[in-house]
């Protein structure tokens, strides 16, 4: 039938009343506690193999890359938003789902930026610092000169002030955000030399 769960209604042998695995019924909250115990474990081992295969897993990760430029760009800024403060949404249930939704919008701006030599970027309607999800529903693509400038005008501003109301809680990266109009100019600048050797 293709569910992943169900529910007894009963406590499983060590004491949890959660759903269970359909494929083999096991304890849900069993298997979370048993993977919590077993983290440390188990990256000790996963660092050891990565530097006994470090040259094979290399090559694999730029094959990857090569044959899926837009899954990778989107991997890429599902970590970074993360590292910023996005929560999974409601609307997906892993990460998986997350990648599938947004790999369209990186292979749309790679096109443009193939076909038109300028840089596209996919930019959040409502930026992360100020709130926004990583979703669907809030990416757009933008030249990279309009997303800096976004950045100046719209994004910086509008969470410097949620963090004044207290709407937001302050974080060290806003000042690292900071644009001036002068560097919008000059990325402007380097896209157009850039899209002139394409």
């Amino acid at each position: 039938m293709g569910v992943a769960h169900y529910f007894t209604g009963r406590l499983c042998k060590r004491g949890h009343l959660s759903p269970r695995y359909t494929a083999n019924k096991n304890c849900v909250e069993c298997n979370r506690l048993w993977n919590l115990e077993q983290a440390e474990t188990q990256r000790k081992y996963s660092r050891r193999w990565y530097l006994k295969n470090k040259a094979l897993n290399n090559q694999r990760s730029k094959a990857y890359a090569k044959a899926n430029p837009d899954r990778v760009a989107a991997m890429g800024a599902w970590t970074s938003a993360r590292r910023r403060g996005a929560d999974l949404h409601p609307d997906f249930a892993s990460s998986t789902e997350v990648l599938d939704a947004t790999v369209p919008f990186y292979a749309e701006a790679r096109r443009l930026t193939a076909e038109t030599g300028k840089r596209y970027v996919v930019d959040h309607v409502v930026a992360l610092v100020a709130g926004g999800a990583h979703h669907p529903d809030n990416l757009q693509i933008l030249s990279a000169y309009e997303n800096a400038k976004k950045a100046v005008e719209v994004d910086i501003p509008l969470a410097k002030s949620l963090r004044e109301q207290g709407l937001l809680p302050t974080t060290p990266e806003l000042e690292d955000l900071d644009y001036d109009e002068q560097e919008c100019a000059e990325i402007e600048a380097a896209q157009q030399q850039q899209g002139e050797r394409l």
